[in-house]
């Protein structure tokens, strides 16, 4: 099994809806520890 190191900055803008922000975070979170 190789193990990969990751670094990936995300600049999300400032006056996007918070409950829309959690949403993208949370489905990004899941697809990339898929």
């Amino acid at each position: 099994m190789a193990l990969f190191h990751v670094r990936m900055d995300v600049d999300i803008p400032r006056d996007l809806d918070p409950a829309l922000r959690e949403e993208t975070i949370a489905r990004e979170k899941a697809y990339s520890q898929d």
